[in-house]
């Protein structure tokens, strides 16, 4: 079991600190955002998951990271 599984609210805080600190290796803080709205989710906090994954998917497809943008796309539930 992941750390965003069993302690969302420290995995926020630890990916929320490396993610200021603005890691420099794009496939690195796209990954670090991806895990990020994952522990958002395990924590309730469904609407600021939604955004961070919105803003990933943009800035992926913009950079061309087909992968991560689609893995970012497919994790936002869908409006009903």
């Amino acid at each position: 079991m992941e750390l965003w599984q069993k302690h969302p609210g420290l995995a926020i805080a630890r990916l929320s600190k490396a993610l200021a600190a603005r890691l420099p290796e794009v496939p690195q803080r796209f990954e670090a955002e991806l895990l990020l709205a994952q522990a958002l989710a395990a924590d309730g906090k469904t609407l600021q998951m939604q955004t961070r994954l919105r803003a990933l998917t943009d800035e992926a497809t913009k950079k061309g990271f087909v992968l991560v943008a689609k893995a970012a796309s497919d994790s936002r539930p869908r409006d009903r």
